[in-house]
């Protein structure tokens, strides 16, 4: 007897132990902004920064090049600067779809880092999508920042370029679940990072 009530009291423990890492999980997580590794890269694209400016006018073009990675995905559709499909991942042994919808502002910052000519601050929000998605993570950010590195009136121009993304995680952060969906995000900033430069190179 002695026995089965030690069992059932550690079983409580671990339940209560359990609980808490839940709750504080979620508790840690309201709005809290996590950086994600930065990227460097060279470009040799002419007028790199009115280029941009042809984004942030309409970022269409980015959208419609993005492929998700690690994911399953059909009934893509995209208007203007929104997204909308539905994609499939294993969570936990068991396939999971959810209706993934993004929409991407790209903007100008006033304040740029020093070091920098200019920089950019790419934003998408996931309003409208599936609570799989959003009851974890409520937007994604990339600050993307121009350096030119080539000498005056050379031949091409070349920018030194900073991608500095981050995810912000939504206030029902946590369990085991929530670092899933984050790491999904994480597997989506090289190819956005791949479909801005695909959409910068495709301007004349």
């Amino acid at each position: 007897m002695f026995k089965e009530m030690k069992s059932k009291a550690l079983k409580l423990f671990i339940i209560n132990i359990c609980l808490s890492v839940i709750v504080c999980n979620s508790l840690w997580a309201d709005g809290e902004i996590l950086r994600l590794p930065i990227q460097e890269e060279t470009l040799a694209i002419a007028d790199l920064k009115g280029k941009i400016d042809r984004l942030i006018q309409s970022p269409k073009g980015v959208l419609e090049r993005f492929t998700p990675k690690n994911l399953d995905y059909k009934n893509k559709l995209v208007e203007n600067n929104k997204v909308t499909m539905d994609v499939t991942k294993k969570i936990l042994g068991f396939k999971k779809t959810v209706k993934y919808v993004g929409t991407l502002t790209v903007t100008h910052l006033d304040n740029r880092k020093a070091g920098f000519d200019e920089c950019y601050a790419v934003l998408e929000d996931f309003f409208g999508s599936g609570a799989l998605l959003t009851d974890h993570v409520s937007e994604f950010s990339m600050e993307i920042c121009l350096k030119k590195t080539s000498e005056p009136f050379a031949e091409k121009e070349n920018y030194l370029v900073r991608f500095s993304p981050s995810v912000k995680k939504a206030d029902s952060y946590g369990g085991i679940v929530g670092p899933i969906v984050i790491d999904i995000i994480k597997d989506q900033v090289d190819p956005i990072i791949q479909a801005i430069r695909q959409e910068i190179e495709s301007f004349e």
